[in-house]
Parts: C-alpha cells; structure tokens; sequence
C-alpha cells in the first residue's frame, strides 16, 4: 500500500491506508493478485465538532471561523466507475479566504468504517488514487464518504468540509481481467 503515490505533490504516500491493526475487509486497494482483506466495523457518528473542541482522531482544535473546503468531484450522491476503469480523483475548490494554507487533508471511509481507509494530504485541490487492477467488491461499493480540510501555516486545522458520499458501478469481472490478466484471479 506504501508504494500509492499523491498525485498532487508526488510524494510517496505511506499513509494512504491507517488501519492500526483492525481487520478489515477492501477490495478497493486491491491491486496485486487478489483482494486485500479487512472486516469492516460499524463507525461511530462523525457529527460535527464544537468550536474549540479537540479532533479525536488527529488533534488540533476547531476554528468555526475558517473557511470551509467545498467538494467538487465525486459529487455527492453520484456513482463513479471501478478503479480499473479509470483512476478515482477527488477534487475541491480552495476555501473563500485561502491565506497561510499550507496543505489539505482527505479522509475516505467506506461504508461502516470508523477508520479513513485513505487519510493523506496534499498541497494541491485534487488527490487521485490511481491502481489500474484494484477493485471494489459488490457488497462493499455502495456508501462511501469523503471530506477534506485545510492546514494552515499557523499549525491550525480548518474545519471538515460537508461529507460527500459516493458509490463505486458494479464490478465486472470480464472487464477486469481484461484489463487485468495477470492477476491471479484471472488466470
């Protein structure tokens, strides 16, 4: 998983996949020759911090008076291709008052996950995960989420952007193992 690069900056991403030691069931970052398991959990509510209140996951407090990132693509609610297909890129637009930002934080959670299955950052408006053989499993492709937020030069955290939820299309192995022969599964 250490080798998925940020598109943005380049820059190896070892981070793209925080599981601490919790199994959990993903075909999405399979890649290689077969699915990479893990159990999904049920989440806890991701409600909205109060001003001033510690992020519980990665510390920093919340400003109620930065701006927020707005989500650009996926849209929320819409259904993208499976990664085989094409790369998945997210995207968003810089908040109203960008001065200091210095990077960007994305969190992907699949559906009933309580841990970010991506959680990196970057210093540009986009992130693309891109592995040509990796896939997501039907049960598993539908509620997904995203959010980002922005890093300031003063060490502060912006507040989370409005969660967008996506879902993946339906797996098709025949288009998979075109694309992807090689892979075990398809021999």
């Amino acid at each position: 998983m250490g080798d998925d690069k940020d598109q943005g900056s380049g820059r190896k991403d070892s981070s793209l996949l925080k599981l601490v030691g919790i199994p959990v069931l993903v075909a999405l970052l399979a890649g290689g020759s077969a699915p990479w398991w893990v159990d999904l959990i049920r989440s806890s509510d991701q409600g909205t911090a109060e001003e001033g209140a510690t992020d519980p996951v990665l510390g920093g407090t919340t400003d109620a008076a930065t701006s927020l990132v707005n989500l650009v693509t996926p849209r929320n609610g819409s259904t993208v291709v499976q990664t085989y297909q094409q790369p998945l890129r997210f995207s968003w637009d810089e908040p109203s008052n960008p001065t200091g930002i210095v990077e960007y934080q994305i969190r992907v959670f699949a559906q009933s996950a309580s841990i970010p299955l991506v959680d990196t950052t970057t210093s540009q408006l986009s992130w693309t995960h891109n592995r040509e053989c990796s896939y997501v499993i039907d049960r598993n492709r539908t509620g997904w989420t995203w959010s980002v937020r922005a890093h300031y030069d003063d060490g502060t955290w912006g507040d989370w952007s409005e969660t967008s939820t996506f879902d993946f299309s339906p797996f098709d192995r025949t288009m998979f193992c075109n694309r992807c022969p090689s892979v075990s599964s398809c021999e």
